[in-house]
């Protein structure tokens, strides 16, 4: 199974495990880490993060993409943008917490900014 397609079939199980969540941020959260889990599981030797783009800037090497809107309340969904990725930078724009961006790999961090390295 390619990349893409095996990001898509894990994230759709998460999808499916916080669907049962009323709350919005408590879903929020755990699309997030449970995401950053199953990538990180899967991928052992790459860097992941999953974010909530609101200007972030970035620069990924050797990296895969996928996007996928998250149910928050009623008929309104929440855009995350999820990589995979060898190394590169990243810089958040907007909110913290784990609502908004999450991540796992080998890095350092500096407020909003984090440098991921090669595993």
């Amino acid at each position: 199974m390619d990349v893409p397609t095996t990001i898509a079939g894990l994230v759709g199980k998460v999808l499916n495990l916080i669907l049962g969540f009323i709350d919005q941020h408590e879903r929020q959260e755990k699309f997030v880490l449970g995401t950053v889990e199953k990538l990180r599981n899967e991928y052992p030797s790459m860097n992941v993060i999953v974010y909530h783009n609101q200007g972030s800037r970035y620069t990924f090497y050797n990296a895969y993409h996928y996007h996928q809107e998250v149910p928050i309340a009623l008929s309104f969904t929440k855009g995350y943008e999820i990589w995979v990725f060898s190394h590169g930078t990243f810089e958040r724009a907007g909110d913290g917490g784990y609502i908004n961006w999450g991540f796992s790999g080998r890095y350092s961090q500096n407020g909003n900014r984090v440098e991921f390295y090669q595993i």
